[in-house]
């Protein structure tokens, strides 16, 4: 017997139109899926073209990470949740799974979004402290 949101899962992810493309933030290469997008970022050539953000690539001392924290405001719709991350070194992706676990969505489905820009989860949470990211359902 298949259950019916398996095979709903089953049908959306590999028989469906994809209506929406997901653009690469260096190349502007357009994927389907954001799993497309993390395994093109990794090899994507003009990546090393673009200088990084100045705040992304910081590197905090010991001393300022025990005082430090990234404070992250997510916004889907009219949900708000505001996180602090304890490490600012390590990546967003470990903010980006709680609030998928807050919201009670799988990460799969939803879209990381600040200023326009996709994220892949593997940024540095220092370069989003006191920002906000938009998440959207795909």
């Amino acid at each position: 017997m298949v259950d019916s949101c398996n095979l709903e899962f089953h049908q959306r992810i590999y028989h469906s139109k994809v209506s929406e493309l997901i653009s690469c933030t260096f190349c502007s290469k357009r994927l389907s899926t954001k799993g497309n997008l993390k395994r093109h970022v990794k090899i994507c050539p003009k990546k090393e073209e673009v200088e990084p953000k100045e705040n992304a690539e910081k590197v905090l001392d010991k001393d300022e990470v025990t005082s430090a924290r990234a404070r992250i405001k997510f916004v889907m719709g009219e949900t708000t949740l505001q996180l602090g991350q304890k490490d600012p070194n390590k990546t967003i992706s470990k903010s980006f799974r709680f609030f998928s676990k807050k919201i009670a969505v799988d990460m799969k489905f939803l879209c990381f979004k600040h200023k326009k820009m996709v994220l892949s989860g593997s940024e540095l949470a220092y370069g989003f402290d006191g920002e906000v990211i938009d998440v959207q359902k795909i």
